[in-house]
């Protein structure tokens, strides 16, 4: 019993002590370049690729937080291929994430600090694959160039499961507007990727675009750039 009153009293006091100082916090982040390379599906794709990111996190110690992370990223990309008869291939998916992260702050000035981030994080999502017949082309005959009309029609339509790990390391500055409320961004230095893609049910039809697939590698700042740009409030009496 006097133990359990112990262990009960000292929580208290730790909770108290915190619940006195800026020893929590919550940020979130907006980031508008892709995390993961959609490149491995389609060739030079272009259209949305954005993630929101969530951190709750506590200090360890005067420069050190700690905590989890929770995402969404969604992304509609295309690529369209300009041959007789024209083609586009279309990527849609919406990803929820969890993780960790680790930050170690360095201070600068009165109100900037810059930061380097650890951290891991999951995340799987179910997409669709699309690939439709524009509907245009012309034919050549007798060196005389025929056009020649098509109805757009649906080739490919499929569903897919895709999940993604990653383990990186981030850098990035934060500002004090106020002794509570940062403005932040974060830059990617290096990522680990672990990807996994695979169909739902059988394709109907033959696939013109590896969507299935998995495997893993690391991507660098020269690679492709990943940036995070958001707010950070610390919770807690001053």
């Amino acid at each position: 019993m006097k133990k359990h009153l112990l262990l009960c009293l000292t929580l208290m006091i730790t909770l108290q002590v915190y619940s006195q100082t800026n020893n929590w916090m919550i940020s979130s982040e907006i980031s508008p370049l892709s995390r993961s390379g959609n490149e491995r599906v389609l060739n030079n794709p272009s259209g949305l690729n954005m993630e929101w990111r969530n951190r709750v996190g506590f200090k360890l110690g005067e420069q050190t937080m700690m905590g989890l992370s929770a995402s969404y990223r969604h992304y509609s990309l295309k690529e369209v291929i300009e041959l007789p008869i024209g083609y586009e291939y279309q990527l849609n998916n919406h990803l929820l994430g969890i993780g960790s992260f680790l930050t170690q702050y360095y201070h600068i000035a009165p109100r900037l600090h810059l930061q380097t981030t650890a951290y891991l994080q999951v995340e799987q999502g179910k997409g669709t694959y699309q690939n439709t017949s524009l509907g245009t082309g012309a034919n050549a005959s007798n060196g005389i160039m025929v056009g020649v009309l098509l109805p757009p029609h649906l080739i490919e339509n499929n569903t897919f499961r895709e999940r993604n790990f990653f383990a990186g390391l981030e850098f990035g500055g934060s500002y004090f507007i106020t002794d509570r409320w940062i403005i932040q961004t974060n830059i990617n230095l290096l990522q680990y990727e672990n990807y996994r893609n695979t169909y739902v049910d059988a394709p109907q039809t033959e696939i013109t675009r590896p969507v299935e697939q998995e495997g893993s590698g690391f991507s660098f700042l020269t690679d492709r750039t990943i940036v995070h740009f958001g707010v950070m409030v610390l919770l807690g009496k001053n």
